[in-house]
């Protein structure tokens, strides 16, 4: 990404892990693994390993923040995250729960990039070294818009995580992956590696992570998929999608999707419990009838669960084409017959509410103040939002508040559960067409 996009997100990054140069401890080395060093140690659990009986979620947390690391930083990263520590103690004060934090940084592959592709810094309890993980990141590098997603999202996938913790990872990024069509991707045919993103999604879907994306709208809204890419892999992995706000907001969505997270984990093995006995009933019964039952059960049950409650509405047209595919190659052949060619990306500009034409894909060296005042317009995706199926001149609305409540558990929840509890048994329901 130019140098210009991706100070927008770092930007959005010191606001959210705060403004303080202290450290607790900083004799306390990071654990770095870089590019060149293997991300799934033999002698560390892989996430593709069987995850965790759903009897025994919901006690921990684990947390993992991905982050795009191209671009200018400057003193951005010279910040000392201080919010980092704040939500982790609201975590533990308020779901009384073990939290570990991990980061993983990326950038992109040469000659995009000559730095690094990804390093990662493996889990911690230690909030003095979660402090010193982030205020070692500096931005730098870049180059052909899209950056090494793929990459990042690997490298989260093969990160140790406990087998009986809520997994959750935070993506935050400004650029899609290589492959999605982007005029000007330096790798067209995807990851260099062959890291698939979307088919990573699945694996983490499986393996019982879920994640939760965060973008920089301004600039995400320079390319023509990359909004529609951070919401379809979210959604793959019954998460939800943000589109940057506030600091304080930010703070607030990263608090509520964790309390709400670790609330569906401890019902998981209820919903478990309930698939196995209608299938015994009916083995043709339906997802969406499966997704009835299960809530019924809840609602006679008194059952209550915390939930992040939002206002917003989002334009992603290619969203629904995105989340088909089982690969990029699928992805890409899909958006290809549907969409019409990419031209090129902004660095930054104000999201439009027209139907996003060839001729608007164009580069802009819109200063950092200026990007930053088009960036500042939040906005959440989340499961049951309206999304169109073809462009639209569906305006985006900014989201104005994010809280907590407890509240019957919804039917949005129900059927992310479901979802993730056949995923992770790998069963599948009769089709309801």
């Amino acid at each position: 990404t130019t140098t210009t996009t991706t100070t927008t997100t770092m930007s959005f990054l010191s606001r959210l892990f705060g403004a303080s140069n202290s450290h607790d401890d900083p004799n306390v080395p990071a654990t770095i693994i870089t590019s060149e060093t293997p991300v799934e140690p033999v002698s560390q659990p892989s996430a593709t390993t069987e995850p965790a009986s759903t009897k025994e979620l919901g006690a921990s947390l684990d947390l993992v923040f991905c982050v795009d690391c191209t671009g200018s930083m400057g003193s951005y990263i010279a910040s000392a995250q201080e919010n980092i520590r704040s939500i982790v103690e609201k975590l533990i004060a308020f779901e009384k729960c073990d939290v570990q934090f991990a980061l993983v940084c990326y950038r992109d592959h040469p000659p995009q990039d000559s730095s690094y592709v990804t390093q990662v810094f493996n889990f911690t309890k230690s909030l003095s070294k979660m402090q010193e993980y982030v205020n070692s990141m500096s931005a730098s590098g870049g180059g052909d818009g899209p950056e090494a997603v793929a990459d990042g999202l690997h490298a989260v996938l093969h990160m140790p995580w406990r087998k009986a913790a809520t997994k959750i990872s935070i993506l935050i990024s400004d650029a899609p992956p290589h492959g999605l069509g982007e005029n000007g991707d330096g790798f067209p045919d995807g990851c260099p590696l062959g890291h698939d993103p979307i088919a990573i999604a699945h694996e983490m879907l499986a393996a019982g992570i879920t994640v939760y994306t965060v973008g920089c709208e301004g600039a995400l809204s320079s390319y023509q998929f990359a909004r529609d890419f951070l919401i379809s892999i979210a959604e793959i992995t019954q998460g939800q999608a943000i589109t940057l706000a506030s600091a304080g907001l930010l703070s607030d969505v990263i608090l509520g999707g964790a309390r709400e997270e670790m609330a569906l984990e401890k019902l998981m093995h209820d919903v478990q419990r309930e698939i196995d006995q209608v299938r015994l009933e009916q083995p043709s019964i339906t997802e969406e009838e499966v997704t009835g039952r299960v809530q019924s059960m809840f609602a006679a049950r008194n059952i209550k669960a915390k939930q992040m409650i939002h206002d917003n509405v989002v334009d992603a047209p290619w969203k629904e084409h995105i989340k088909k595919g089982k690969n990029m190659s699928e992805v890409r052949a899909a958006l290809s017959s549907v969409a019409p060619p990419s031209s090129g990306y902004r660095a930054c500009g104000p999201p439009s509410a027209a139907p996003r034409s060839a001729s608007s894909w164009s580069r802009s060296d819109s200063r950092e103040s200026e990007c930053e005042s088009m960036c500042a317009m939040p906005s959440l995706v989340g499961h049951g939002s309206m999304m169109a199926a073809h462009p639209s001149t569906m305006e985006s609305k900014a989201a104005s508040h994010v809280e907590v409540v407890e509240r019957d558990v919804s039917y949005d929840q129900v059927s992310r559960m479901v979802k993730k509890s056949a995923a992770r048994s790998k069963i599948s329901f009769t089709s309801s067409s």
